[in-house]
């Protein structure tokens, strides 16, 4: 009988349990500050504390996003900064947006479509600043579809099968990333050329004897399997605690562990061995954002529903001085207390190498204003306070959100 693949939908990221790289490091290729380091996960949780923004940032920023017919938005699913642009993702079904850095909308890329030059769905995309070309991975079955910075079509690229995730890398290369669904998968990233030829693999280290006629899956909406540091690719898959990223050699290195130890799932928990997803207070997933300073740990129990589970936050780790701290969680709201300037309070939802930005409504923004806030009059750059209100003077409750950014430390 033909496989039917159960695609389970939970509003949550992804999880991970240690793998091996096929490649070997060489510490020759690393910097010193860069040597492979493992984060003790467990212990940085029991340092529970409310911390604030100023420990990060030296400043914070807001840029109104230009509201117009054209530029309406919808739900933002993910976002990517350039030194010139801003690209916005709106999930599966709209395109993705291009503004630039004072926030005045230039074009969307592309159209949704099945035209040569359309994308059917937008599911993630990567952007080649150096070349100016975005790469939007744009249907189920493997496309590739590239645009100048312009807003022209270049090609589409199209590879062999249907994979999780595909990213640009660098030049011509993408990584390719799928987690094994019936036990027998080789690989779990396989780095290939637009050729489809395989260049290098991080192999999977678990397998099983798969005997349901049915093959089960995950579908997290926020999940991040890659992010992007120092204009190189950093990759963690969903079972897999090790972050890999590249040496000056362009071979895959793993560059740090993040140790769940008793915390993680085992392997036989599954749900592609079992068929049906975990739902226990016991194990942990995590994902990985990372600053050239900062790594950025989001945590959660597992849950068998939409819902939210039973324990979930936010880590934040100082590579300079090898230790982190939990947030405080306050009645369900993950974030770093604002004292730089009296605003609301920060969530570094996106990262890069120097920035954390998130996006915020204009009435949440106003209605903070608005609340008589004692730490308000406490802000350490009262100035910085000043130009965030005159930011929101015009706006309306219904234009697109603004963007907050912390320029963090170094």
């Amino acid at each position: 009988m033909k496989s039917i693949i159960i695609i389970l939908f939970m509003g949550l990221l992804s999880f991970g349990c240690k793998s091996k790289n096929n490649q070997k490091e060489n510490p020759a290729d690393l910097r010193p500050e860069n040597a492979f380091f493992t984060i003790n996960v467990p212990e940085l949780m029991k340092k529970k504390r409310e911390v604030t923004l100023s420990e990060i940032a030296d400043t914070i920023e807001y840029i109104p996003l230009e509201t117009s017919q054209n530029s309406l938005l919808g739900s933002i699913s993910d976002a990517r900064f350039t030194k010139e642009y801003i690209f916005i993702g709106q999930g599966l079904r709209r395109p993705i947006v291009q503004y630039d850095r004072a926030g005045k909308f230039i074009r969307t890329v592309g159209s949704l479509g099945r035209g040569t030059e359309e994308y059917v769905v937008m599911r993630d995309f990567s952007i080649d600043e150096e070349h100016g070309i975005i790469y939007i991975l744009s249907s189920y079955n493997g496309n590739i579809q590239a645009y100048s910075f312009d807003g022209g079509y270049i090609e589409t690229i199209r590879f062999p099968q249907s994979y999780g995730e595909i990213v640009w890398i660098r030049d011509s290369l993408f990584m390719c990333f799928k987690e094994p669904q019936t036990g027998t998968g080789q690989y779990v990233f396989e780095e290939r050329n637009s050729k489809n030829e395989i260049i290098q693999t991080v192999k999977n280290q678990f397998f099983w004897q798969h005997t349901s006629k049915y093959i089960f899956g995950t579908s997290y909406p926020q999940r991040k399997v890659f992010h992007r540091l120092n204009n190189k690719l950093h990759f963690k898959a969903w079972y897999n605690d090790t972050v890999y990223t590249y040496n000056n050699k362009n071979e895959i290195i793993p560059k740090f562990f993040v140790d769940l130890k008793d915390l993680k799932l085992p392997n036989e928990l599954r749900i592609e061995v079992t068929g049906a997803v975990v739902s226990s207070p016991e194990y942990y997933w995590v994902s990985v954002k990372e600053s050239s300073r900062y790594i950025f740990i989001t945590y959660s129990t597992y849950s068998s529903s939409a819902g939210r589970p039973s324990d979930y936050g936010f880590i934040y780790f100082d590579k300079n001085k090898m230790d982190g701290s939990r947030y405080m969680n306050k009645m369900g709201k993950v974030h770093f207390v604002n004292d730089l300037d009296g605003g609301p309070n920060f969530y570094p939802e996106y990262i890069n190498d120097s920035l954390a930005f998130s996006f915020e409504s204009v009435s949440q923004l106003k209605k903070y204003l608005e609340t008589d806030n004692p730490k308000n009059t406490d802000a350490k750059k009262q100035e910085q306070k000043e130009v965030f209100k005159l930011k929101l003077k015009g706006l309306n409750e219904f234009d697109n959100p603004v963007i907050m950014i912390a320029k963090l430390k170094f």
